[in-house]
């Protein structure tokens, strides 16, 4: 015969179990849509830098190469933000595989203690076998960091190494020669900080 209030503490836990089950499906769905935002991310930076700089080369528009890093710096902070939510995600559902499940499962006749131990082990087993290739690190510099930055501070040290020697500049800007200044105040900093935070993340 079963005391008092066991079958309400199994329903319960059935009601806690079915929640968990379902906050567990929805965060790895969270992660996934976030994974498809970086490639959006990386498709729109693409095509703007490309865009850019094909007009940059058809028609001689250098001082273009200074808004570049306005573009990639935006989609980049965007890019950092999406993966500390997956970093964030990835975490709770690692303390929910050796948390949360193994709690609400104990006791239970309805799977073997072998199952128990392993059925909600993905982000544990994703987390323990991801090879870290750092090529995919370098890919994500290379395309925010190195292809839109480094061509406006060359452009801007140029302009002003020109204009410190009284020497025309060979690419015949015609924006102030204070904004190069700010230019080169603003994204080399800039430039630095978005490499360490997206090699960081």
């Amino acid at each position: 015969m079963s005391t008092p209030g066991t079958g309400t503490s199994s329903i319960s836990r059935q009601l806690k179990l079915q929640a968990a089950i379902a906050e567990y499906q929805a965060l790895r769905t969270e992660i996934l849509q976030k994974f498809t935002h970086h490639l959006q991310i990386y498709s729109i930076t693409t095509t703007s830098i490309t865009i850019m700089v094909g007009y940059v080369l058809t028609q001689n528009a250098y001082d273009l190469l200074l808004a570049m890093p306005i573009v990639s710096s935006s989609l980049a902070f965007r890019y950092l933000w999406e993966q500390k939510v997956i970093v964030m995600i990835e975490g709770y559902l690692r303390m929910m595989e050796t948390e949360i499940f193994p709690t609400l499962l104990e006791d239970s006749t309805e799977l073997d203690q072998g199952l128990r131990s392993s059925w909600v082990g993905w982000q544990h087993y994703f987390h323990s076998h991801f090879s870290g290739s750092p090529f995919y690190k370098y890919a994500v510099e290379t395309l925010f960091v190195i292809v839109p930055i480094l061509p406006a501070l060359i452009y801007s040290t140029s302009t002003i190494a020109a204009w410190f020697s009284r020497i025309p500049s060979p690419t015949g800007t015609g924006l102030p020669i204070e904004l190069h200044f700010a230019a080169l105040a603003v994204y080399a900093p800039l430039a630095v900080y978005l490499s360490r935070r997206l090699w960081k993340e």
